[in-house]
């Protein structure tokens, strides 16, 4: 690895090099408060970076700042850019296979359509970036900021974004099968018709998030708040939601066959046209919880908890579905179809 200081990096990029590969720039580089920042700028938006890219592959440019740097279809693999200011850069096709990005700020940073597959992007400011259609897969963003930031059509398999504040954020059709979401902030996000199948969201703050069309089979939502989500058309079949808040949750037409709901709070919760065959309702609140058409064939509602307050009542179709005595005491008054129960 052979170093370089700050001022001959530039000089070398006007000159036109283009591979810096494996080069230690002079720690703490601020090139975006140098002289020379305007001239590196406008020579770059002159070049035909698509054809003939900056290389940085496996560089190491600690607590480099490049505030605003026009730098789209950089290689820069392997790279080291941990505590880096890049806040309103332009690293659009960037390639960041596997680069460390920890501490860096990357407000308002363009990444879309970058690979950034495995990339180490830990306690990273990413509010308000850009990373529409980029390749986050198996990456880490454990403690990350990704408050409104917009991630539409990513593809975040495996992706680590635990303990994350991602308030407002967009992940509309983001590819998120099996990531870890857990711990973390995801007020007013945006999941419409994302892939959120084997993800952990457990313990999450989701108050309001937008899940409509969602794909959420096996999901793991335990313990989750989850109070006025929208969780239309969703399949939840086989996720883990038990003890969870789903508090006035809209669950209209939504799959929830052989879900864990056990001891969750359903007030005022819309489970209209809702499957939950097979589902475990046990101990669960349905104070007020509108069930029109919603199926609960197979389910087990043993010791739940105001079902006999839940609207609709009438409209649900029962067939051995498990509930207590005291409860089909309760029902029994109320229902004026021929329900087919399982006693407890």
């Amino acid at each position: 690895m052979r170093s370089m200081s700050g001022n001959e990096f530039a000089e070398k990029l006007l000159n036109g090099e283009r591979d810096f590969s494996g080069i230690r720039l002079e720690r703490s580089f601020n090139l975006s408060g140098t002289e020379r920042f305007r001239q590196v700028q406008n020579y770059l938006l002159r070049q035909k970076l698509w054809e003939k890219p900056v290389i940085l592959n496996g560089a190491d440019l600690k607590n480099f700042s490049g505030v605003g740097l026009y730098l789209p279809y950089v290689q820069a693999a392997y790279c080291d850019f941990s505590g880096s200011n890049l806040s309103g850069a332009n690293l659009f096709k960037a390639n960041l296979d596997c680069a460390n990005l920890t501490d860096t700020n990357c407000f308002k940073t363009n990444f879309r359509f970058s690979n950034l597959q495995g990339a180490d992007l830990s306690k990273a400011i990413l509010l308000k970036s850009f990373l529409q259609n980029s390749d986050l897969s198996r990456a880490r963003i454990r403690s990350g900021l990704l408050d409104h930031a917009n991630v539409e059509s990513a593809r975040m398999v495996r992706c680590n974004l635990m303990s994350s504040g991602m308030q407002h954020t967009n992940f509309k059709h983001a590819d998120m099968q099996g990531a870890n979401l857990s711990d973390s902030n995801l007020q007013r996000a945006n999941f419409w018709n994302a892939n959120l199948q084997e993800a952990k969201l457990a313990f999450s703050t989701m108050c309001n998030a937008d899940m409509r069309g969602a794909r959420m089979q096996e999901c793991d939502l335990a313990g989750c708040n989850l109070q006025d989500a929208d969780l239309r058309n969703c399949c939840l079949a086989k996720a883990d939601m038990r003890e969870a808040n789903l508090t006035n949750v809209r669950f209209f037409n939504c799959d929830l066959q052989h879900a864990v709901l056990e001891k969750v709070v359903l007030k005022n919760a819309s489970l209209v046209n809702a499957n939950l065959k097979g589902a475990n309702l046990r101990n669960a609140d349905l104070e007020l919880c509108r069930l029109s058409n919603a199926d609960f064939e197979g389910a087990d509602l043993s010791h739940a908890r105001n079902i006999e307050t839940a609207a609709q009542l009438v409209d649900a179709r029962f067939s051995r579905t498990i509930i207590t005595r005291q409860a089909h005491r309760s029902m029994n008054r109320l229902l004026n179809q021929k329900s087919m129960f399982v006693l407890r």
